[in-house]
């Protein structure tokens, strides 16, 4: 009791009524915060050297550092520094996160970007297939800053020089698509999720009292002043993110916005296609549609969403958790990360084109070749001839057409000799006519697949890379012939 009554007063608070933050413990290292004065140094000391005398360990001051802020006088700083004993810094890393009193730059992070480059320098003196390096890339370059993007404002110019390595290392040049990677700015909101469900989820937490105690618990309002700080910046970008993935549970309805939030099933009502008067719940929250003793108003509902949503919508428990609303989260998190969750829910959402590729279960050369084909990266003739490496447009084994990607996977005739063989072994491939069709179909039978959790009728998992072997098929023999041009595919 008198070691936390002799440190009562130290400490800083971020805001009049906050929590005061007199230190941090992470193993056996501390940080403390105090006021830069002569009388508080002392105490610390005091205070350390009451702890090491208790546990019988004892400072590392070689490896200490002490940082002040930038309105510290510098003859205060240099007067207390030989107080404490130990060296006067400007910036620290605590736990691999660089502390600072100032905006973040690019040099800050010369280390991670130098590591990056070093981890493809050694992967480059490998021979390593398209797929391989494609693997190599989004496990272990693409994740190099993941830790300080959940943590810190890492600045935009470091994640486009790490993924312009990554390129670079796939395509052995610049190149400006990173085919089937995920960009690091769009990592960064699902990254931050955690700590942003931490501040819902937890009040108990020290984040949440400090946090809440400045900005408010709505993480979704908009600030209002014109200046806040990194923390909130960062909790705020994994909020959104969270909000793609959280569903809330009415008590009072304050927290709940009518339209942009989750509250119905497991979706905003701003994504259905209903009938809802738009203009008169624009605005509006949960508790509008409450009455005093926290019950549903059955005539302002039924005029609001028409009786067949009305009647889901009252079936709805109120007055939950002593009427405060409670978060929960709408998709599971068994056997992945939440930051996981909320990225899938991300880059799989309604505006993702091709986001339902991310569900088949493919091996990483078929997942590296379908994303070539999305991008028309298929080295066909016309694809060649326009680079000026051929010097004709035509496919060469007698079709007379044009080899692009339509005739590469739909219209080739020897695609369909392929494919009417492959029905004779009792493999019932689709006929397409172009590769947006062949798109199409594979989409929708992944839904359905998916939706009613019944086996694929046919593999179309792996239906990019049996068309394509159309191209490598004698028409005389039978045999596998390879041409130079694909080798890139194989």
């Amino acid at each position: 009791m008198a070691f936390k009554q002799r440190g009562a007063q130290l400490g800083i608070r971020i805001v009049p009524h906050a929590e005061r933050i007199s230190h941090l413990l992470h193993a056996d290292d501390i940080l403390v915060f105090a006021e830069a004065s002569r009388h508080n140094a002392d105490r610390i000391l005091n205070i350390l050297d009451d702890y090491c005398g208790w546990t019988g360990q004892c400072v590392n001051r070689e490896k200490s550092a002490i940082l002040f802020n930038k309105r510290c006088p510098k003859w205060k700083q240099r007067a207390i520094a030989r107080v404490v004993g130990v060296r006067r810094v400007d910036q620290f890393d605590y736990l691999g996160i660089p502390l600072v009193l100032r905006k973040l730059k690019v040099a800050d992070f010369a280390t991670l970007v130098r590591s990056a480059h070093d981890k493809t320098n050694i992967w480059g003196k490998k021979y390593l297939s398209y797929a391989g390096r494609a693997l190599l890339i989004r496990s272990a370059l693409l994740t190099i800053p993941a830790y300080l993007l959940a943590h810190t404002e890492v600045p935009s110019g470091v994640l486009n020089s790490i993924e312009k390595l990554g390129r670079r290392f796939l395509w052995q040049k610049d190149s400006n698509r990173g085919l089937g990677f995920h960009e690091l700015a769009v990592w960064r909101g699902p990254l931050r999720a955690r700590l942003a469900w931490t501040v819902i989820n937890e009040p108990d937490s020290l984040l949440h009292k400090v946090v809440t105690a400045k900005y408010g618990a709505d993480l979704w309002l908009p600030v209002r002043t014109p200046k806040c700080s990194a923390t909130w910046r960062i909790i705020r970008e994994g909020a959104d993110a969270l909000s793609t993935i959280l569903r809330w549970r009415i008590g009072d309805g304050r927290s709940v916005r009518i339209l942009h939030d989750c509250w119905i099933l497991d979706r905003k009502i701003e994504e259905w296609l209903t009938f809802v008067n738009v203009e008169e719940v624009e605005n509006a929250r949960v508790c509008n549609l409450l009455t005093d003793s926290l019950e549903w108003n059955v005539e302002m509902v039924n005029h609001f969403f028409g009786p067949i949503l009305a009647q889901r919508i009252l079936e709805i428990g109120t007055n939950v958790g002593e009427g405060t609303d409670t978060p929960e989260l709408t998709k599971s998190c068994f056997g992945s990360s939440l930051s996981a969750v909320a990225y899938r829910s991300k880059v799989q959402g309604p505006d993702c084109d091709f986001g339902w590729l991310h569900n088949l279960k493919l091996q990483p050369r078929e997942k590296f070749h379908w994303w070539r084909l999305l991008w028309n990266a298929i080295p066909t003739n016309v694809w060649l001839h326009r680079r000026g490496l051929s010097s004709t447009r035509l496919y060469p084994w007698g079709c007379d057409m044009e080899e692009n990607t339509d005739h590469c996977i739909t219209l080739c005739h020897m695609l369909r000799k392929v494919v009417r063989i492959l029905a004779k072994w009792g493999f019932a491939l689709p006929q397409f006519d172009s590769l947006a069709a062949a798109m199409d179909g594979v989409a929708c039978q992944e839904r359905f697949e998916a939706y009613w959790d019944v086996p694929p009728t046919f593999d179309y998992c792996r239906y990019g890379l049996v068309v394509i072997a159309a191209d490598l098929l004698d028409a005389n023999s039978g045999a596998l012939v390879l041409p130079s041009a694909l080798w890139a595919v194989f």
